[in-house]
């Protein structure tokens, strides 16, 4: 699908988090409206057609959130939509086109939270999606897990890789019990066993050089991980061995990651409510505004 894309700056010319809201030129139709990111200024929005359309910056932020690491998420998948969709959509303040392979698909069977989980049945079902570069910072990767069934060979439950270093958080391997863990491909951490037909919170968090692995907010394991990530492609479901076929059987809902913050050093409550999503103050109609126009979809 096309997309249309921007930077935004203030009035000095700094880089930053405003309202953008799209519209077909030849109609005055809404395409969408997007939060732009607050340290870069860039926002995106897809559309279903390519005609001219316009761009309006709106002078303040409009912005409000519950998480104030907000402006650090780079994918948000609350896993809403209806039975069967194969639409995931990234609810981050810069959306990531969210890629299936297989069947994986919305499901409104078992949830967590909201309408629907993602649903992988075990047979080669992945998301993708193209995020930024994590370098040597710290993050955080988490999930509420819902595993149905054991499989073997690898079963991946998310993956980060830049093609060199990768890190993958699995559900189990020929060796080992029902049960989450880190690999690297050098090192591994994680003992707790899990039963099935049961949602466990999973976070993966590296803070100042340490990767820990913690479930339902206690830590399973560590270990030093100071790798330097270029730009990442992130991955759910699949298999760790790129050519296994078989992979995780189960759901996942409330999938985040949040580049550059440590959300978890120390033992936690998971969240219970599905992670916070950015709203639209009502009365931005009232601030001063920019209209871009002249954008072409790409």
């Amino acid at each position: 699908m096309p997309t249309l894309s921007g930077t935004v700056k203030d009035a000095n010319g700094v880089l930053a988090q405003r309202l953008v809201r799209v519209y077909k030129k030849s109609t005055g139709a809404f395409v969408g409206e997007v939060a732009s990111d607050a340290t870069t200024g860039v926002w995106s929005i897809a559309t279903a057609d390519t005609t001219d359309h316009f761009a309006v910056a709106h002078h303040t932020t409009a912005i409000t959130t519950g998480d104030t690491d907000f402006a650090s998420v780079s994918l948000l998948l609350n896993m809403d939509g209806t039975n069967g969709s194969t639409t995931f959509t990234d609810s981050s303040l810069s959306p990531k086109t969210v890629t299936v392979a297989g069947n994986a698909q919305l499901s409104t069977g078992v949830v967590k939270n909201g309408t629907a989980s993602a649903l992988f049945d075990g047979t080669g079902d992945e998301i993708t999606a193209t995020l930024g570069t994590f370098g040597t910072a710290n993050f955080t990767i988490e999930a509420h897990v819902y595993p149905v069934s054991k499989v073997q060979s690898y079963p991946c439950l998310l993956r980060i890789t830049d093609g060199t270093n990768t890190l993958y958080v699995q559900h189990n391997s020929d060796s080992r019990a029902n049960q989450f863990y880190i690999n690297d491909g050098t090192t591994s951490a994680g003992t707790a066993t899990q039963a099935n037909g049961a949602w466990y919170h999973v976070a993966v968090v590296r803070s100042s050089g340490t990767l820990t692995l913690y479930v339902d907010g206690v830590s399973t394991g560590s270990f030093s991980h100071s790798r330097n990530y270029g730009a990442i492609t992130f991955k759910a479901g699949g298999s760790a061995a790129e050519a296994g076929s078989l992979s995780f059987n189960g759901h996942l809902d409330n999938l985040r990651v949040t580049q550059g913050v440590a959300r978890y050093t120390t033992t936690f409550t998971p969240p219970a409510a599905a992670f916070p999503n950015y709203t639209i103050d009502a009365t931005f109609g009232n601030d001063n505004a920019i209209i871009l126009d002249r954008l072409t979809p790409v």
